[in-house]
């Protein structure tokens, strides 16, 4: 009934806005459709934040061998997401629990990914157990993913996905994973760039080695799109995901070009970082750029 309510006064709003812009009718569904499609993906956002959560919480209780019981962390939802909440707790914990039944082998393969899960986590990187590909064969996939998504979380722990929300929701950056990629020359600024929304940054420039790095979070389901303009034929930016503190970039300026286009497929911290070719670094030269930085849904 809330949500119903929420809704019916969001379109009044949306209307409102509409005639008083002086949209003709057409122009006003096309406003009022566009506006409820952003409320839409803010809302499945929320949903898909707190059925992660319920996985993780669900994944630690089966590895503490806790009794499964979603209500016990009933603190880290509301009623609008309880159902989101327990449907991933009800996951992680069954992931884990499944163990029990199965057979040696694939046994065998849940342990190993639950170990190369948590030893990746220890050292930042991001969480993919196909780095591990040689480890499993095809048939016994399914149970070393289960075992290093257990292996991963239980080494992190809920705080890295609880302290990634503010109170209202919003996605905040990981400052601390950010500032450990840069080197002391670099410049970290925090940039907040909403579902839907850009910023540009003009006259901006990099002298030698010192420049400027920006941090933004993103999304679950969104896509990072950056683009330089720059007079400077030595000069680019990479990209990184502060997830993997190996130092390896999701977007290599020198190789993948002056645009980069990013899908999103969990809540993260991009680092965005120009910089000077080495030759040109180490003469001192200097480039003005401009950047585009936009956060679009998929």
């Amino acid at each position: 009934m809330m949500n119903s309510k929420i809704a019916t006064a969001q379109q009044t709003r949306t209307n409102v806005f509409c005639v008083s812009t002086g949209l003709n009718r057409r122009a006003s569904v096309i406003c009022l459709s566009s506006l409820l499609i952003l409320f839409a993906c803010q809302r499945g956002l929320a949903e898909e934040k707190h059925k992660r959560l319920g996985q993780v919480l669900g994944v630690l209780d089966a590895v503490l061998q806790a009794a499964a019981d979603a209500e016990r962390h009933d603190q880290h939802y509301s009623d609008d997401h309880e159902s989101s909440f327990k449907e991933g707790y009800e996951q992680g914990y069954g992931s884990v629990a499944s163990r029990a039944d199965m057979d040696t082998a694939n046994r065998a393969a849940f342990d190993d990914g639950k170990a190369l899960g948590a030893s990746d986590a220890s050292h930042r990187y991001s969480d993919d157990y196909r780095r591990h590909s040689d480890r499993y064969i095809a048939e016994y996939e399914g149970s070393f993913k289960k075992g290093y998504e257990a292996g991963y979380i239980a080494m992190n722990g809920p705080r890295d996905h609880l302290e990634t929300w503010d109170a209202e929701g919003r996605l905040q950056a990981d400052v601390r994973g950010a500032q450990a990629l840069l080197s002391a020359d670099e410049a970290l600024t925090i940039q907040s760039i909403p579902l839907g929304s850009g910023k540009v940054f003009n006259g901006r420039k990099i002298r030698g080695y010192q420049s400027d790095a920006y941090a933004v979070a993103v999304p679950a389901g969104a896509i990072l799109r950056v683009e330089i303009s720059t007079q400077n034929k030595a000069a680019y930016f990479n990209v990184h995901n502060t997830k993997d503190q190996s130092g390896t970039a999701v977007h290599r300026g020198e190789v993948d070009g002056a645009i980069a286009l990013i899908k999103v497929n969990q809540p993260g911290t991009y680092v965005i970082r120009p910089f000077l070719e080495r030759a040109a670094a180490r003469n001192g030269e200097t480039a003005e750029y401009t950047m585009w930085i936009d956060v679009n849904p998929q």
